[in-house]
């Protein structure tokens, strides 16, 4: 091979490096992207709900997102698509793993599928 057309060809891929490197500096600049941009719109409300645990009737306001790490039974209880049993099964997981690091990990709970994943998600943060 010649000196001139080996000399354009590491000039070639001396450009293509610096592009590279260009692309990839302007990549990791940018704002991440939540891998699940519709929960990325979650609810930010209080809701008060009527709720009859063991005979007992009481009120409770829930402000959301609740924190799976520090949420209640009863502010469980109050959310729509949430009973007293997935109540229950959503404490006990967070005792069992002590305490959750992402909301999807209300998928590994039986009775939470992907339909009532899809419901609740929004309501929730770690």
């Amino acid at each position: 091979m010649s000196d001139g057309k080996s000399q354009s060809i590491m000039t070639i891929g001396l450009g293509l490096i610096i592009i590279g490197v260009l692309i990839l500096g302007f990549a990791l600049s940018q704002p991440r992207m939540l891998i699940m941009p519709e929960i990325a719109e979650t609810v930010t409300e209080t809701v008060t709900q009527t709720v009859t645990v063991n005979s007992v009737e009481a009120e409770v306001s829930v402000s959301l997102p609740l924190n799976l790490n520090t949420c209640t039974y009863d502010q469980l209880v109050a959310l729509d698509g949430i009973g007293e049993r997935k109540a229950e099964l959503i404490i006990a997981y967070r005792d069992y793993l002590g305490g959750y690091t992402s909301v999807e990990q209300l998928k590994d709970i039986s009775g939470i599928g992907d339909g009532v994943y899809e419901k609740i998600a929004p309501y929730f943060t770690v």
